[in-house]
């Protein structure tokens, strides 16, 4: 009966669980406007800004997204958040830059704007307005 109880409160941990494959590039985001800037450039600043509040879990230079949860923790983090850049060729003008956050662990509400403080350092680092 004991084991039976524990693997029933493992299944409910596992499936209570968010992890940062749930994150996804939301519909709308922001234009960073910036001129002469290299993709190369914007997504180094995404990492760099990522790496600033959060624990990199993946970064796909292809896909243009970097990923990050609160935690080195890989099972128990309490938010995570994903940055989603596009387009993923070096472009004169301007980039659309999206995030996506999300809560993990066994928490349900995220207790950070991820959104704000990611886009306003984004566009500090890149010197945009």
């Amino acid at each position: 009966m004991r084991n039976f109880l524990t693997l029933v409160a493992v299944a409910f941990m596992a499936t209570a669980c968010s992890t940062a494959d749930n994150l996804r590039p939301q519909e709308a985001g922001i234009w960073i406007p910036v001129r002469n800037t290299s993709y190369d450039t914007v997504f180094e600043a995404a990492n760099k800004v990522m790496a600033q509040h959060l624990h990199i879990v993946e970064a796909d230079k292809e896909s243009g997204s970097v990923k990050g949860v609160t935690s080195g923790n890989a099972y128990f983090w309490k938010e995570g958040a994903g940055i989603y850049v596009w387009p993923t060729i070096s472009n004169e003008y301007r980039y659309l830059v999206s995030v996506d956050s999300i809560a993990g662990g066994l928490y349900y509400e995220p207790l950070q704007d991820w959104d704000k403080t990611i886009i306003e350092d984004l566009k500090k680092e890149l010197g945009a307005s």
